[in-house]
């Protein structure tokens, strides 16, 4: 079985699977990229939602505590007058007035007026015996700050009806300017807490209102251990209390739940508030989670399917490369065969030469009168002869081994040439086939030396059965360079081969000899080596003569 690194350093495999990476990265990065692209999208409708929502609490709460602030500024004009005019207080006319002023506004729960002792002298609901608000903070805020006339109080719980609610204050002045009490209206945080919870924002959404530095009034989910306090503030939004900038659009964990939402924070137009609205994270993300793992299954489904198919492809290329090796292996038997009774015959004149060397030598021996230098000269063509069968036999030895496993090293092609004839140049001779080379300049290839043999042998043996019956019969090898490769031509004296021959011969199994006498592998094999070689192998057609042509590279690509 082939390697798999093997099967990767196959130009043809190497260039599949950098397809393959490439297909699977781009498939990756599409799905990556539509992943981002519809998450963006899910966040950024989040944010325009939230952004909205507070735009239009934004302008419900800017709206509830104007217009309070406006009816106040009616009825501070109202008892300032009424009280310069010497008119006397407690009065019942100024308790309906009032009353019938509170009527007008569904978000207050009752209007008052308080003197400068924080004592009540006008009430909505009739005076009773109320405590005075002299305590208050709004109190001592308006009392204190001259300069100060309208104020909006933190949440507090009221003295009358026990509830929290937050007071509009505004206040009241003398014929001298002094401070002489307040009007005041009073908006029970359940109001802003009933506006906000028809609203659905889902499961952990936000609304809130806060003063501008976070003091909590209202907030929905409802926590009422929360009314009161002071939320944490982070350098960002401390930057954007500061700045002209009407909203702030970000994603954070609530300090007070835990729960990570889509925030936007927004200031009211008109008074030192802001307004907050916040989805959850997990529930903007719920589809797009959904999504992305169905998509993720399906990667992962066509990831595996691809893996299949790929480790299908190699195991089938393996079992390609495995038969094409035990082809190249089996054409280089039945070359072996062909050449065999050459093979022996050269194997046999030399023995014969040895035999009859030896003889003589042993003769020489029992006559003194022959000369030394006589069996000396016997003896060194006996080494020779027999250093030609050594060299033989090696050749024979290389031919047959499986050469597929070999490393790719330079070699000389004319020693790539002489091994190639040397195992067949006996039976050129026996059937009198001239052998012509044209070798030119000495050159190098990197390759593996017994597949170029092999694919030389396989040539000349094709010649060898082509011509034998010619009257002429030549074989001639030429060898050619350019810059980057080498050119062999094998070409012997057969007028060429017919077009529809010529168009099938390169096929496994195509073959024009006799049944027993090839196996039509010779041709398909050796246009494979030399393409794994990165080279190209092909009969040309335009010469005179059968020719066919390996053209080969000096260096080899290293993938």
């Amino acid at each position: 079985m082939t390697s798999l690194s093997s099967l990767i350093e196959n130009p043809k495999n190497s260039r599949f699977l950098l397809v393959s990476c490439l297909f699977s990265l781009m498939l990756l990065g599409g799905f990556v990229y539509e992943s981002y692209n519809s998450y963006k999208t899910q966040i950024h409708k989040a944010e325009t939602e939230t952004e909205n929502l507070s735009r239009v609490l934004q302008e419900h709460i800017d709206s509830s505590f104007h217009s309070t602030d406006l009816v106040l500024l009616e009825l501070q004009h109202i008892i300032q007058r009424a009280r310069s005019e010497g008119v006397k207080f407690p009065n019942e006319f100024f308790n309906r007035l009032f009353l019938e002023r509170r009527l007008r506004l569904p978000q207050v729960r009752s209007f008052k007026a308080i003197d400068k002792n924080g004592n009540y002298i006008v009430d909505d609901g009739g005076l009773q015996n109320y405590k005075t608000v002299k305590d208050r903070e709004y109190f001592q805020f308006l009392k204190n700050n001259p300069a100060v006339e309208m104020h909006i109080s933190k949440p507090v719980i009221s003295k009358t009806n026990h509830i929290w609610v937050v007071v509009v204050a505004r206040k009241m002045l003398d014929k001298n300017g002094k401070f002489d009490g307040l009007v005041i209206g009073s908006i029970p945080l359940s109001y802003f807490k009933g506006q906000f919870e028809k609203l659905d924002l889902g499961k952990d959404g936000l609304i809130g209102l806060y003063d501008i530095n976070l003091l909590t009034h209202v907030r929905i989910p409802w926590y009422v251990e929360q009314v009161g306090r002071t939320i944490p503030q982070s350098e960002r939004y401390k930057n954007f209390v500061k700045s002209s900038d009407s909203l702030i659009t970000t994603e954070a964990q609530s300090p007070v739940d835990g729960v990570k939402r889509i925030l936007t924070i927004r200031k009211l137009s008109l008074y030192p508030y802001v307004v907050s609205v916040g989805i959850s994270a997990d529930q903007v993300l719920k589809e797009w989670k959904k999504r992305t793992v169905i998509y993720l299954v399906f990667m992962m489904m066509v990831v595996i399917g691809f893996a299949a198919f790929l480790i299908m492809y190699l195991w089938s290329q393996s079992e390609l490369e495995a038969q094409r090796q035990q082809a190249i292996q089996a054409s280089k038997l039945s070359s072996l065969g062909e050449m065999a009774s050459g093979v022996a015959h050269e194997i046999n004149n030399p023995l014969t030469i040895i035999s009859a060397l030896a003889t003589r030598t042993k003769k020489n021996l029992r006559d003194p009168n022959v000369p030394q230098e006589k069996n000396e000269e016997n003896l060194d063509r006996i080494i020779a002869t027999v250093d030609r069968i050594a060299k033989i036999i090696r050749g024979l030895r290389a031919f047959s081994r499986d050469s597929n496993g070999d490393a790719f090293a330079r070699k000389r092609v004319s020693e790539i040439v002489g091994m190639a004839l040397e195992l067949c140049q006996e039976k050129f001779r026996d059937n009198g086939i001239e052998i012509k080379l044209e070798l030119g300049p000495e050159v190098e290839i990197e390759c593996r030396e017994v597949q170029i043999v092999q694919v030389l042998v396989n040539l000349l043996n094709n010649s060898l059965d082509a011509i034998q019956q010619f009257p002429v019969k030549w074989v001639k090898i030429s060898v050619s360079e350019t810059e980057e490769k080498v050119v062999i031509h094998v070409t012997d004296s057969g007028l060429g081969i017919k077009k529809e021959v010529a168009d099938q011969m390169m096929l496994p199994f195509y073959t024009t000899k006799d049944i027993g006498k090839g196996t039509g592998l010779g041709l398909s094999i050796s246009k494979g080596i030399i393409e794994a070689h990165e080279g190209k192998f092909y009969y040309r057609r335009e010469d005179s003569h059968t020719s066919f042509v390996i053209e080969l590279k000096k260096s080899l690509n290293k993938i």
